[in-house]
Parts: structure tokens; sequence; C-alpha cells
């Protein structure tokens, strides 16, 4: 719930981790996009596939008027929703997945957990794309600069995605 004497222009949900930067995503309004001057609304945001989503973040909401004055909602600690995995070769990179977002010196742990998973190749029904994945997460993690490990946290989540869904 939101109410401003000029009208609301913008709503944005921020959240962050410890010392890492915050992040924001927008909320959508309802109704027209002139500025409104009161808002009351509950807005659906699937963080689920966010790198930090099963993490614990602090998050705030924040909004501005059609004059550009900003306000925000106090920070509160949650845990962000993620997506439960069905498939325990899905719901393992997720969870190697979530271990490096966290914290990228993880990625000498992840790296060998990766490689066991691989190793196994009739547990994700021989899936070409998912082996060499795989492979490319476990090099990058090893070899790579630490913008390479940011990409591992998003093609982590494309294996994990396709071992629970094929390639829907």
């Amino acid at each position: 719930r939101a109410d401003d004497d000029f009208g609301i222009a913008e709503a944005k949900v921020h959240f962050r981790r410890g010392d890492a930067a915050a992040q924001s995503r927008p909320l959508p309004l309802p109704g027209t996009t002139q500025a409104r001057q009161s808002l009351r609304t509950a807005p659906l945001l699937d963080l689920t596939a966010h790198p930090w989503a099963g993490l614990e973040v602090e998050l705030w909401v924040g909004v501005t008027d059609a004059k550009g004055q900003e306000g925000r909602t106090p920070p509160t600690r949650v845990t962000l929703p993620r997506r439960v995995f069905e498939h325990p070769v899905a719901e393992r990179i997720a969870s190697l997945r979530r271990d490096l977002a966290a914290d990228p010196a993880n990625r000498l742990e992840v790296a060998p957990a990766l490689r066991e998973i691989a190793e196994a190749p009739d547990a994700f029904n021989h899936d070409m794309v998912v082996f060499m994945g795989l492979h490319v997460a476990i090099s990058r993690l090893i070899y790579g600069t630490p913008p390479e490990w940011g990409q591992v946290v998003d093609l982590l989540w494309n294996l994990a995605l396709r071992v629970e869904d094929g390639d829907l």
C-alpha cells in the first residue's frame, strides 16, 4: 500500500546479501500508466530462478513519486523462495548453484561435485547437453575468471532445468 500527493510513478523491490550490491526488480503497477495517488496491490514477483533463491536476503520496497522523490519500507530479512526439483540430479545441481551464488570461493568445492555428477551419466539419462554443460562449468570454475564464475551460476540453472524438464 502506498499513498503520495504527487502520484506514484514507480515501485521496485530491492534485495541484497551481505556486502553485495543491492539488486532491484520492478513491481508491476495496476491501472493506467499515469501516476496514481493511492496504490493498493499485491504483485507476484517470481524470483525462483534468481541465483539467491533459497538464500536469506535483506529486502525492501522502494517507491518513486511523479516528482522524483523516493520512499522505502524498512528492510526485512527473508529467504527468497526457491524452486524444488523432483529429479535428484537437478536438485543437486541447483544446490551446488546456491553454494556458488552464496560465495564464489565455494567454486573449489563445487567443481569436484559437478565432476561426480558428470561421471554418472546414467543419472541424467546420458543427455549430452547436460554432460557437456557440466564439463564447461567445471573448466570455468577451475581455470576461469570471476566473471566466468558468475556465468556458471546461470549455466547450472539451465542444466538443472534441462535435467528436470528435458528439452521442453
